[in-house]
């Protein structure tokens, strides 16, 4: 982000002793040292910490959030796409960490890993749609169902239909028993 020196809060005058120095970006305020800017502009050393100090709160402002709003986001939870799942998990499987889903065999559990493995895209992270990395046990992803369940949610949502879901989920395939110890190792750390 480039933002001219005007946007500072000084006096005119020193705004124009810094583009008579031929400092007309907040950027080249902070790339230079205090000293170099004294003798560039004549402007004394404690004004010249004031500007710098503003250019980098303008550049990289610190966002501050309450502890409440930081243990918000560490629950938020992941709609599962079934309603009925949704409310027995009290809205959804955690964003944070990482679930491991088990059951009988054909009770659905690749199903929905495949629907949260498309839905967690929808979760922003700084400022943008997320990833999803993808363990696979079986013996083939069912890349396929996963790309009738992208085309399902671009049904739904008309919004997303530029979106290629499919290639934000990034499959690990591991399919012996060895594999999945060095997976398990990994989960733990």
């Amino acid at each position: 982000m480039s933002l001219p020196v005007d946007g500072l809060a000084i006096h005119p005058e020193i705004i124009k002793k810094l583009k008579n120095a031929k400092i007309s970006k907040l950027e080249d305020v902070l790339v230079k040292g205090s000293a170099d800017l004294q003798k560039a502009t004549q402007i004394s050393a404690a004004k010249i910490e004031n500007i710098k100090e503003q250019a980098c709160n303008l550049l990289y402002p610190i966002k501050v959030i309450s502890a409440w709003d930081c243990l918000k986001s560490a629950y938020q939870k992941l709609p599962t796409g079934c309603d009925s799942i949704d409310r027995a998990l009290n809205g959804g499987i955690l964003c944070q960490g990482i679930t491991e889903i088990s059951g009988e065999s054909a009770c659905g559990k690749t199903q929905i890993c495949m629907q949260l493995a498309l839905h967690s895209q929808l979760v922003k992270r700084n400022g943008r749609l997320s990833n999803c990395l993808y363990i696979c046990t079986e013996d083939v992803f069912p890349s396929q169902r996963l790309l009738q369940l992208e085309q399902s949610i671009k049904h739904h949502n008309p919004l997303l239909t530029n979106h290629r879901f499919s290639d934000h989920v990034f499959v690990e395939h591991i399919s012996n028993k060895r594999s999945r110890r060095a997976a398990d190792n990994i989960c733990q750390i």
